[in-house]
């Protein structure tokens, strides 16, 4: 009877660790599907600014209104303060400070201009070659994020295939996440900082 006993304790405490493991792999899994969702979502809204930052500046080359061109450097100034927001809430196992600085320095210069054009004062066609330069720039970070979401898209196609947990996706080198810092710090040696420099500087003359 004794040793019925002892069996039957057994298998209830096998049991309930048992339970309490599936318990606590459940909510890891929620947990980081969870964390994986949010990561998702910051870089959809980086990406829809980094878009949305070249349209404007493409509008803003294209106007001839002082007064259009003031509304759409203040939206700049503004998209290129969200997608700093944004790209550093991603979980990118890179130094991404100095694409940080350069759409801190976009967003300086746009609202320099900005006041200028609000005075009623013409864009000059130093102040207009930079905004393009500013603009090809942008475009460049957008060919790169658009070209990480495709790997996204592939990624999470090809974890469900293989029954992978959604955490696979958060590590640093090999995964999704990896190659989006892989391309980042691979644009961030790319002559970006000299065009930032000249932008700083130039954004402080035009404010004269």
């Amino acid at each position: 009877m004794k040793r019925n006993w002892l069996i039957g304790v057994l298998i209830t405490a096998i049991v309930l660790v048992a339970l309490w493991g599936v318990s606590e792999r459940s909510a890891r899994v929620q947990a980081q599907t969870s964390l994986m969702v949010s990561h998702q979502r910051e870089f959809y809204n980086l990406l829809s600014e980094v878009q949305g930052l070249k349209t404007v500046l493409s509008k803003t080359i294209a106007s001839k209104s002082t007064g259009q061109k003031t509304m759409l450097l203040t939206t700049a100034w503004h998209r290129a303060w969200n997608a700093q927001d944004y790209l550093s809430a991603l979980p990118i196992d890179v130094d991404t400070l100095r694409t940080r600085q350069f759409l801190a320095q976009l967003g300086d210069y746009s609202y320099t201009i900005a006041q200028k054009t609000a005075k009623g004062r013409d864009v000059s066609q130093d102040e207009e070659k930079k905004i393009q330069e500013l603009k090809d720039q942008v475009a460049r970070i957008e060919d790169m994020l658009s070209k990480a979401e495709s790997n996204l898209v592939h990624e999470k196609f090809r974890s469900f295939l293989a029954g992978i947990m959604p955490s696979t996706l958060l590590g640093p080198r090999g995964t999704w996440w990896g190659s989006l810092g892989e391309r980042l710090l691979a644009f961030l040696h790319q002559p970006l900082d000299s065009t930032a420099g000249n932008q700083s500087a130039q954004g402080g003359g035009s404010s004269s």
